[in-house]
């Protein structure tokens, strides 16, 4: 089957030729078009509910909402486990469903028992927002965070520009799943009470809640009809300002109305909140948080918001901009300058070695191609089968070069060796057929050896395998490459370069020096078989020893060159005093 897989390229060779070429040029597109990241997404396959209560303890929001949205989750097809946390004034429940499913279909299935939970939660609940599931956002997928720099301007100001016009702007960036806003203080509308005036009027607190909420809405009345014309009839109730809610009518007193300003005061005022944001520890800033859809390509997605960015700052009020300070594509384009190097290195040192040992830089460069032509194979298979670069596996692609070259090696320098030791009475097709059936045979087992390895990375589950498993498979699909390039290719474009025989020999004063020394090595060696057996045992001993004093880690330290610091304390402890632990 091989031989007739490599007489059927020398028979055909143009169609190999363009076979070589389409390969190329497909794997330079799906590299462009390749989701690109600093680590795999090892993230599991997650469907947040969310549901904030104002003012309730821990114990309330597991007793009254959590409980009630685990019971109403239970039973939905894939889910795996159900995890929760309950805090003051927040429910957080986490739906883990196994890796095959769809997070698409996963939140469809979600949403619809959103409404049975739902039913279960007590209407006395302070839920504003109901039930929300989180963005389709991964644990790893914050790409970029900026801070709102305005030194004229307080927090709270600082705040509601981020929430009012950044953040919004922000979110329309294709790929973008989420902006998290943090530190500063949220600006509302706040009724101080007096309880005396209360008392007063014999009112309470319902009453003055219901009262805002019914003079709130715009209405719809209808239409009117004028002649030949339909008239829309609506009523304007919104609240636009702070004396709009002084003068809504709570209820009548003694033939009189009751105004929200005769039973309090009216103003803004800053919302509660749980956690500070500081630079340098010096001061307080305002600070969004950008997540990218699940999926999403980073570099691009980046690329679209500092585009996006550079628009929102020339819109903003003066003295204000957006400052980025941290940003995941100068680690991804690092990681791939590092990458682009050590396979350009590579490259460099398969050419001079093979024209060293081959002597002859035809046959060196034929040995050569086959490194770029078996990963953009290998692209071309991560893309279509939706697997991300990242460092790992690319790092893995340019750690496996001396095996990607091996097989092309091994056939170049056995065509090469048949060439010098065959007569004239043969033809150089033929020359190079029978060369290349001599290893053929021995150059695809030792390539699916190596393919084999790999195999039980890919049965790896939960956090292993979506660690490792783009690794197996880039340097499975880049082996596959090479084998591809060794046994149809390599014997084309040794044809094609070498037309006429008796020009194989340009340097070949190297290759008998080190083979010499070779021998001499190896004639001593197997003279003192002992010994040299005793060496390698040692060595062996030695290396175990330490192996088992080596540290472990499941990834290892990457110097990403920017440093965030995020604290998480006693629950109890007050805003003033996290500020000055973080300063």
């Amino acid at each position: 089957m091989i031989a007739k897989l490599i007489q059927f390229s020398l028979r055909h060779k143009l169609l190999i030729v363009l076979g070589f070429v389409a390969v190329s040029a497909a794997g330079v597109f799906s590299l462009s078009k390749l989701p690109i990241d600093a680590f795999p997404d090892i993230s599991p396959n997650l469907v947040q509910v969310f549901a904030e209560l104002e003012g309730m303890a821990a114990e309330e929001v597991e007793q009254f909402v959590t409980r009630q949205v685990e019971v109403a989750m239970r039973g939905i097809p894939g889910v795996r486990k159900i995890r929760s946390i309950s805090s003051l004034g927040l429910s957080t429940v986490n739906i883990y469903f196994e890796d095959d499913v769809d997070i698409y279909l996963a939140r469809q299935l979600v949403s619809q028992r959103l409404k049975e939970a739902e039913e279960g939660i007590p209407e006395t609940m302070n839920m504003p927002h109901g039930l929300e599931m989180g963005a389709i956002a991964s644990g790893m997928g914050k790409i970029l965070s900026y801070y709102i720099k305005g030194d004229d301007y307080s927090t709270t100001d600082l705040r509601t520009i981020q929430d009012w016009i950044v953040k919004r702007d922000i979110q329309t960036v294709s790929g973008v799943a989420n902006v998290i806003s943090q530190g500063g203080h949220v600006r509302q509308y706040q009724i101080k009470v007096h309880p005396d005036r209360l008392l007063e009027y014999d009112l309470t607190l319902d009453d003055v809640i219901e009262a805002v909420q019914k003079n709130n809405l715009n209405l719809g009345a209808g239409i009117i009809e004028r002649g030949a014309e339909e008239l829309i009839v609506r009523s304007l109730g919104l609240v636009g300002t702070i004396e709009d809610i002084e003068n809504i009518v709570i209820r009548t007193h003694e033939s009189s109305p009751v105004f929200i300003g005769d039973i309090g005061t009216v103003e803004f005022g800053n919302a509660f909140r749980r956690g500070v944001a500081c630079l340098n520890g010096e001061k307080e800033i305002v600070v969004g948080g950008v997540y990218k859809l699940h999926g999403a390509n980073s570099f691009e997605v980046i690329g679209r918001l500092k585009e996006r960015i550079a628009q929102i700052n020339r819109t903003l009020p003066e003295g204000v901009r957006i400052v980025r300070f941290y940003d995941q594509s100068d680690l991804v384009r690092n990681s791939i300058n590092t990458v682009r190097g050590a396979l350009s290195l590579g490259l460099i040192l398969v050419c001079l070695i093979s024209f060293v040992f081959l002597g002859n830089i035809r046959n060196a460069l034929i040995v050569v191609f086959s490194l770029p032509f078996s990963t953009l194979f290998a692209f071309v298979l991560m893309y279509r089968s939706g697997i991300p670069g990242d460092l790992i596996s690319f790092g893995g692609i340019a750690i496996a070069l001396g095996m990607i070259v091996d097989a092309t090696i091994i056939m170049v320098e056995r065509i090469q060796s048949t060439f010098g030791s065959k007569g004239d009475q043969d033809t150089p097709t033929e020359i190079i057929l029978t060369a290349a059936r001599e290893v053929g045979r021995p150059i695809f087992f030792a390539a699916s050896i190596i393919i084999i390895v790999f195999i039980p990375i890919f049965t790896l589950g939960q956090v292993e395998g979506k660690m490792f498993r783009p690794l197996a498979f880039a340097v499975s699909t880049t082996m596959v490459g090479s084998l591809i390039y060794a046994l149809l290719i390599a014997p084309v474009f040794y044809r094609l370069l070498h037309m006429e025989r008796g020009r194989d020999n340009i340097a070949r004063s190297v290759h008998p020096a080190v083979l010499n020394r070779y021998k001499s090595i190896l004639t001593h060696c197997l003279g003192r078989r002992t010994a040299v057996t005793a060496v390698i045992l040692i060595l062996m001993t030695l290396g175990a020893l330490v192996f088992i004093g080596l540290g472990r880690e499941f990834v290892p330290t990457l110097q990403e060159g920017t440093v965030q610091v995020l604290a998480y304390m006693n629950p109890n402890i007050g805003l003033a005093e996290q500020a000055i632990w973080s300063s």
